[in-house]
């Protein structure tokens, strides 16, 4: 087993089964994590949780998808926000990427890059510092 981080992470979904697999993969590196299903219940705990990853779950058909990641950046600036669709085309994960997000994944591939990516948050914060 790993040892705990002091890393936290929020993940947003409605999705009962993606929910899952995103606790297994961030139970797996060791991070802590609070669930919502709610984009506002996210803005007030970005206020109150040091918090240093979101991963959301996004309708590509929300029309406030692009104002959300543009809020969360304006709060905190440095996180490290991942998009996850299940429908991914090109337009749309660079328009995620320009709203604020660092990653736009496939819901049905985003395992091995979630847990890489959440597995490296320590050295991803030392590096987002030196910048």
């Amino acid at each position: 087993m790993n040892a705990v981080s002091s890393k936290k992470a929020i993940i947003l979904s409605s999705n009962d089964s993606l929910r899952t697999r995103l606790i297994g993969m961030l139970e797996k590196v060791g991070i802590k994590y609070t669930i919502l299903e709610e984009k506002e219940e996210l803005i007030l705990s970005i206020f109150n949780v040091d918090v240093h990853l979101v991963l959301i779950d996004i309708d590509p058909g929300d029309e406030n998808r692009f104002k959300l990641l543009r809020i969360l950046k304006t709060i905190r600036p440095r996180l490290n926000i991942i998009v996850i669709l299940n429908d991914l085309n090109t337009d749309t994960c660079e328009d995620f990427i320009d709203a604020g997000a660092e990653y736009c994944l496939l819901n049905t591939e985003c395992e091995v890059e979630v847990t890489a990516i959440a597995g490296s948050l320590e050295s991803f914060e030392d590096i987002k510092t030196d910048l």
